[in-house]
């Protein structure tokens, strides 16, 4: 019984972290809401994460480029 219940617990841990832990590339920030307030900006690396609490919105910073029919313009 004992070993049964330790082995729940240590599982239910290993799934909190594996959900805690996120990751940046060098081209994404991520700003983290905690509460549904804000808390705080996060760089490129590997951070941790209040599962349920930290809601995290990525956003790409990396330059896009569209390409553009030309158009005719009129001048005076």
């Amino acid at each position: 019984m004992l070993t049964t219940v330790s082995l729940l617990i240590l599982l239910i841990l290993i799934v909190l972290l594996s959900a805690s832990l996120k990751m940046n590339f060098e081209y994404h920030k991520s700003v983290i809401f905690r509460l549904g307030r804000f808390s705080h900006v996060r760089g490129p690396g590997v951070y941790l994460t209040i599962p349920i609490i930290d809601q995290i919105k990525q956003v790409d910073r990396r330059t896009i480029t569209v390409d553009i029919e030309s158009q005719d313009t009129f001048n005076n």
